[in-house]
């Protein structure tokens, strides 16, 4: 019956998904005005990872309140709102992680490498996906993440938005800068959180939860799904049909993450809680190494502009163990951004 209820969890997002979506009856024909060849000439253009920038949220709700100039600090709360289902709504990608990957990972979160390169989460697979954060924050039930790019100045973000227990509402979470490596972007965080920029930063009082380390805890669990070779398989798969030019799922795509790697996780403590593992000629005992971050440049060798940088785990994903035996990898077969 597990299966079932993490079937029905997934459906938690599509919730709060039609919830905010009634409160814009012409919010997708407006989104589609705003997307079109002459409204990104007019608003600045954008990368393919990016659905739309912030920007276009933040003009669609003044429109929906008939405001023209700035808006008041309630409807600017409403533009990471717009901006988060926006982003979701073509594919509706649900992330359930096995409970011990999801330890495993969210446990790491002071492990990250200084060389590791931001540029590696432009490797979403799709414009916006929602994660299932389990019990790893008191009143919510899992958080939305999205690529954001400024028009105005060419910044690139990686964005939060946290889904709070009644699906009703969320908290939007200091975003990552992607520019440099992922130690810079966390710093700039960081930062952004010391001097308050933050619209939301009093979401520390309602989670329970420091927001900084949080979004380093989280942003393990995106590197996973950004993962070339990550242990990732479609658990349903939505139909898909056209609304306003744009074909749309119908219903979550769900994706489960670490069904092999939680296996052996699991495997190992079972034979260590038996006493097995404390020979001491034992392999040592299977964990996620940080070490296992690698970064790939794919592409042209003569051609920069065609060069992408991937992210992979290097097989096995685990050290020690069987894990060698185990798990050889296996990718989501994605239709990234399509």
């Amino acid at each position: 019956m597990a299966d079932i209820k993490m079937l029905n969890r997934g459906n938690d997002p599509l919730t709060f998904f039609r919830n905010m979506e009634s409160l814009f009856p012409s919010l997708w024909v407006n989104y589609r005005k705003m997307t079109s060849a002459s409204a990104r000439t007019a608003l600045g253009d954008w990368p393919a990872w990016c659905y739309a920038p912030m920007a276009a949220a933040y003009a669609l709700v003044g429109r929906a309140f008939g405001v023209s100039g700035p808006l008041d600090a309630k409807q600017v709360s409403l533009v990471p709102i717009v901006a988060t289902i926006a982003a979701w709504r073509a594919d509706k990608y649900v992330y359930q992680f096995d409970p011990t990957l999801f330890e495993a990972l969210v446990e790491q979160y002071l492990d990250v490498d200084a060389a590791l390169p931001s540029e590696v989460l432009l490797n979403l697979p799709a414009h916006g996906i929602y994660i299932d954060t389990l019990d790893l924050i008191p009143n919510t039930l899992g958080v939305f993440v999205f690529l954001e790019y400024d028009v105005n100045n060419g910044d690139k973000e990686l964005r939060f938005f946290l889904l709070a227990e009644n699906k009703q509402t969320g908290f939007a979470l200091p975003a990552i800068h992607l520019g440099g490596s992922l130690l810079e972007g966390l710093k700039e965080t960081q930062r952004q959180a010391d001097i308050g920029a933050i619209a939301d930063l009093d979401v520390t009082e309602v989670i329970g939860v420091d927001i900084v380390s949080l979004v380093k805890r989280l942003l393990q669990l995106v590197l996973y799904v950004c993962a070339e070779n990550a242990d990732v398989i479609s658990a349903t798969k939505p139909i898909k049909k056209k609304e306003f030019g744009e074909k749309v799922a119908l219903s979550p795509c769900i994706w489960h993450a670490g069904t092999v790697v939680g296996e052996v996780l699991r495997a190992y403590h079972a034979k260590e809680q038996k006493g097995h593992a404390s020979d001491s000629h034992a392999s040592p005992k299977p964990h996620i190494d940080k070490a296992q971050w690698h970064t790939y440049i794919t592409g042209p060798k003569d051609d920069e502009s065609q060069q992408q940088r991937i992210l992979r785990w290097v097989s096995p994903i685990l050290v020690g163990g069987d894990a060698d035996s185990h798990y050889k990898g296996r990718g989501a077969d994605s239709d990234k951004r399509n």
